[in-house]
């Protein structure tokens, strides 16, 4: 049974009123900071965005780099916007719990009860919706997708595809990142408030907390919406997902200083009572109702991240810090994870710890776990760091000191290697997860 959990890319595809007003303030500290890592990641081939941070009282920095349009030389400003993906389903989530907290629905009523002909959906739940323990298939994943990706689809049209696919798992006893979830979300709310979803997402949230650059991605003209790039040997622009396919899931368009006043707004209160926050906020495998939790060079942050096309979003709530930090990208070099995490190691003034090659011999080889020997993590050393092997890749690790390596995930729980070399032996935790692997052969 896999007890531990790696992941190298990112999930595909969706993964204030009352507020401080904000001044655009930054350190020089900062500033001088983030120069060196925006210089590793230049817009000509890297990356091209925009990037802001904010604590409750001001902007302690922020960054716009690249090109809107290409072909016409449009710079990214503070008014430009961005296709945020999967970031729109904590937007999604807060709707609802805010019908639960008009006692509109439980997060325990039937989806048959919005959609009594898919009988197969009996036991399935509302909340299991919002933390995607449904069991139902993933309609973005599905082999069909690519063939409709840019055509327009009526809900009818996708409601059809999501309802013939049999459930991947008993719904409540897994959790699996489906999209269709979503979707169904969008569905429900309308059904409840007899309103379009683009028309909610604007009066319970856009219009209260006054984000100016903020809509759902269908209200406007598909030549009007943002553009995304790929990188290869150029920029090439990207074929666009048609927004009716992502409702809920996917289908919102932001920018970062938006996307930090919701987020604010969300941990302050202003959104939802403290007790339905505490709800969305209860984990399980990383998922809430509708945010994921993650760490960030052993900094625990909320949010969600949202992968479509060529945009990458990341949006972050660091609580202890109450900083908010958000990230938009209309183009990357497939390098938008290793970007973030150089980011919020700046930020939080995480400084690589130096070790020499010599001292890192003593760790290199390979270990195996003697209850699982299929588990065999293998290192090796090169240029003073230590390069984690398992399975097909091959992954820096980062160093603590007193013989603790980390390796760094975005998309699951941080890997800690502590070894002994005594013993030739090392101990594996992730998580509740923890064992002691013993070394097999010399590196």
């Amino acid at each position: 049974m896999k007890r531990y959990t790696v992941y190298t890319v990112c999930l595909l595809l969706f993964a204030v009123a009352c507020q401080p007003k904000h001044t655009n303030k930054t350190k020089p500290t900062e500033v001088q900071s983030f120069a060196r890592t925006f210089k590793k990641y230049p817009p000509e081939t890297h990356f091209m965005g925009s990037v802001e941070i904010a604590d409750q009282t001001r902007v302690r920095f922020t960054k716009h780099q690249g090109f809107e349009q290409l072909t016409r030389g449009v710079p990214i400003g503070n008014s430009s916007t961005f296709k945020i993906g999967s970031v729109s389903k904590m937007f999604t989530a807060v709707l609802l719990l805010k019908a639960y907290e008009k006692k509109m629905l439980t997060l325990e009523t039937p989806l048959t009860a919005f959609f009594p002909e898919n009988r197969h959906w009996k036991d399935i739940q509302v909340k299991m919706l919002l933390q995607h323990q449904s069991g139902i298939h993933n309609f973005t994943a599905d082999s069909s997708f690519f063939s409709y990706r840019e055509t327009a689809q009526t809900q009818q049209m996708l409601l059809g595809k999501i309802s013939n696919f049999p459930l991947d798992f008993t719904p409540g006893h897994s959790t699996e990142y489906s999209n269709s979830n979503y979707f169904l979300l969008a569905l429900i709310l309308e059904k409840l408030y007899q309103q379009p979803y683009a028309a909610l997402i604007k009066s319970e949230i856009i219009t209260p907390l006054k984000l100016r650059h903020t809509y759902e991605g269908t209200t406007i003209t598909a030549a009007a919406q943002p553009n995304s790039y790929t990188y290869t040997s150029h920029w090439t622009l990207f074929p666009p997902t048609h927004l009716s396919i992502p409702l809920g899931s996917g289908s919102l368009c932001s920018n970062p200083s938006d996307l930090n006043r919701f987020l604010s707004a969300l941990f302050e209160g202003k959104l939802l009572q403290q007790n339905t926050l505490a709800l969305m906020l209860s984990a399980r495998q990383q998922f809430g109702l509708g945010i994921k939790e993650y760490v960030f060079n052993d900094q625990k942050a909320w949010g969600h991240m949202g992968s479509i096309d060529g945009f990458k979003t990341a949006a972050l709530y660091f609580p202890k810090q109450k900083i908010a930090l958000s990230v938009c990208s209309n183009g990357t070099a497939n390098n938008f994870d290793q970007f973030l995490q150089e980011l919020t190691s700046e930020f939080f003034n995480r400084p690589q710890l130096q070790i020499s090659q010599q001292q890192l011999l003593q760790y290199t080889g390979r270990y195996q776990d003697p209850t699982d020997p299929k588990h065999q993590p293998e290192f090796s050393a090169k240029n003073g760091i230590l390069y984690l092997h398992l399975s097909d890749f091959k992954d820096p690790l980062r160093y603590k000191g007193a013989h603790e390596f980390v390796l760094d995930q975005i998309h699951a729980n941080p890997i800690h290697f502590v070894f002994d070399t005594k013993n030739n032996q090392l101990t594996f935790k992730q998580g509740t997860f923890k064992c002691t692997m013993k070394k097999q052969e010399q590196g």
